[in-house]
C-alpha cells in the first residue's frame, strides 16, 4: 500500500492531474498565416488560478508567453509577420482534472480485479493452511 502512495507523484507526471494551460507557437513559411505551420512548438504550465483572466485567455497564458518571448508586445491570436514568413500564437487551457478519463477507469478497473484475486487468493492460502495443511494435504492423518 505504501508502495502505491509513492507512485502518485509519478503519475502526476503521466497525466497532469492540476489546471494547466498550453501556449502555443506557429511557424508559418508565408507572411499571412494562410497556410499550414510548418512547425509547431508547445509549451505547457501548471495554472491553479486559471478562472483568472484577461481578454478571455487565462493570465498564466501571458506570464508563459512572456516568458517564451522575452517581451509583453505580443498577444493571443494574432498573425506577426517576420520578413518572409510569420508568427502564430495560441493558448488553450485545460481545467478538466480528469480530460483522459478513460485511462483513470481502465486502471481503476485493472487495479480493483488485481487487487481482488490477490486478497482471494491470499485468503485461500491462510485459510488452507490453518484448516487442513495446503491444499487439502493432512500430513497427520490417522493411520
Amino acid at each position: 500500500m505504501l508502495a502505491l502512495f509513492l507512485l502518485i507523484p509519478a503519475s502526476n507526471a503521466f497525466m497532469q492531474l492540476e489546471p494547466y494551460v498550453t501556449v502555443s507557437k506557429y511557424e508559418y513559411n508565408v507572411s499571412s498565416c494562410s497556410e499550414e505551420a510548418y512547425n509547431v512548438e508547445n509549451y505547457d504550465e501548471t495554472c491553479l488560478n486559471i478562472y483568472n483572466t484577461q481578454n478571455t485567455y487565462p493570465k498564466c497564458c501571458y506570464s508563459l508567453l512572456e516568458n517564451i518571448v522575452n517581451t509583453s508586445n505580443f498577444n493571443f491570436s494574432i498573425c506577426y509577420p517576420n520578413g518572409s514568413s510569420s508568427i502564430l500564437y495560441n493558448c488553450n487551457s485545460h481545467y478538466d482534472y480528469l480530460e483522459n478519463r478513460q485511462t483513470f477507469i481502465a486502471l481503476g478497473i485493472f487495479g480493483i480485479l488485481f487487487l481482488t484475486f490477490l486478497s482471494i487468493g491470499l485468503l485461500y492460502l491462510v485459510c488452507g493452511f490453518i484448516n487442513r495443511g495446503l491444499f487439502g494435504r493432512n500430513r497427520y492423518q490417522p493411520v
